[in-house]
């Protein structure tokens, strides 16, 4: 064989070899994308189990635990302030994140009954404010698109709000985008909002923020 053809048949090996190891990283290679997304609508099902966080391009559905259905039905639920962190979203588009509600301050302190009632819902006191009292808890749901879903303006909160969301993707923007499912979220004849069945409504509470 001519000295010229095994020297292009080595560099067209180096190329299939090394080549082709330094590309596949660039299209596989773990990257993490950071947005924020603007909260339209903070919801909950009229059974407390579901919470609904709409966003301008997706919708977030939660599972809740105990504590956050005892508070979707509490009478005094307007005394409650929220603050959630910043979410995790995974490739199979669940995500996480954590919750905090508080209650009670100088002005307004927590009676005694009260004080009791949430104690067996899992609040604590505060460590540094001696009238208020705390729950942390966990949100672990899952990201869909919004489609072309209208969410009446009577279930959308009087602001929007930012909220932090940071993505793991693996894949290119596009592949990920084929695996969101369109939400659950469905317009009944009637013109109201449900999920599964189940009517949904606002959660409203003293405030919320948003980390």
């Amino acid at each position: 064989m001519p000295m010229k053809k095994i020297l292009l048949l080595l560099l067209t090996l180096s190329f299939l070899m090394f080549g082709g190891a330094c590309f596949t990283p660039l299209v596989y290679k773990d990257q993490t994308q950071h947005y924020q997304e603007e909260i339209s609508s903070f919801l909950i099902t009229k059974d407390g189990k579901k919470l609904i966080v709409i966003g301008k391009e997706y919708h977030y559905i939660f599972p809740a635990d105990d504590t956050l259905k005892f508070v979707s039905t509490w009478s005094n639920k307007a005394q409650i302030r929220a603050t959630f962190s910043s979410f995790n979203i995974k490739t199979d588009q669940t995500l996480s994140g954590t919750y905090t509600f508080s209650i009670g301050d100088q002005r307004y302190p927590i009676v005694s009954d009260i004080k009791q009632l949430l104690t067996s819902k899992g609040f604590e006191p505060h460590e540094g404010l001696k009238n208020r009292m705390t729950y942390k808890g966990q949100l672990q749901g899952t990201r869909y698109l919004i489609g072309e879903l209208e969410i009446p303006q009577t279930l959308k909160l009087r602001k929007t709000y930012q909220i932090s969301m940071i993505e793991k993707q693996v894949l290119s923007a596009s592949e990920v985008t084929k695996r969101i499912l369109l939400t659950p979220l469905a317009l009944s004849a009637d013109g109201i909002i449900i999920l599964g069945g189940v009517i949904v409504s606002p959660f409203v509470l003293l405030s919320l923020a948003f980390d």
